[in-house]
């Protein structure tokens, strides 16, 4: 059966990770309404990152953040996006978004919000994503598997609460299991790296 092979970049010089999915569970296009069966849908995978900078830029803004932000210390989890941006006109090799994240993987139905990937650096939960593969490949992942990793994550979010709220005509409304939702559009840092070694780190 052929196979069709989609490469993440995890490492700058020369590590790269390659990822062979069954033509079946991965489609190419701008629509992610397919319907699969279950054996043919994908698994989030537990993966690492070698590449000596990243890692070290990861730790350092744990720590950093850790140190001012108490909430960040138990909950939550560091967002690592993966891109080949520019810096001032100046093409990178490979650049990285890292970037502390709040929203949980509460609903099923949205593969897009699963991550392909997912590591640990320093004790805190690191989900990668590529918007190059995100916008140019449609998935879908096993139930199973994002079952399992949301029973690995639910430590890092707040527990549910049943609400009780009012809707506009004063009826009371209930709403079991609640919780918030919190995405976290702007801040974190960009790691650039480039051809001849070179790296640079700004705030967003």
């Amino acid at each position: 059966m052929k196979k069709l092979a989609f490469c993440l970049f995890l490492m700058t010089f020369s590590t790269v990770i390659t990822v062979a999915q069954d033509m079946k569970e991965i489609i190419i296009g701008d629509t992610c309404s397919l319907s699969l069966p279950e054996k043919d849908k994908l698994e989030i995978q537990p993966t690492h990152l070698s590449e000596k900078k990243l890692l070290k830029t990861i730790e350092d803004y744990i720590v950093n953040l850790s140190n001012v932000d108490t909430f960040f210390v138990n909950h939550g989890y560091i967002e690592l996006g993966i891109g080949n941006e520019s810096l001032n006109g100046r093409n990178s090799k490979i650049s990285y978004r890292i970037k502390d994240q709040y929203a949980n993987f509460d609903n099923l139905e949205n593969d897009q919000t699963f991550p392909l990937y997912y590591t640990f650096v320093k004790g805190k939960l690191i989900v990668i994503t590529d918007r190059l593969i995100s916008n140019t490949i449609c998935y879908k992942f096993k139930k199973s598997s994002k079952i399992k990793f949301q029973k690995l994550v639910e430590p890092i979010f707040e527990k549910p609460e049943d609400l009780e709220l009012y809707d506009n005509s004063g009826n009371k409304v209930k709403i079991p299991n609640a919780r918030p939702n919190r995405y976290k559009i702007h801040g974190g840092i960009l790691l650039f790296i480039f051809d001849d070694g070179e790296s640079v780190i700004i705030n967003r």
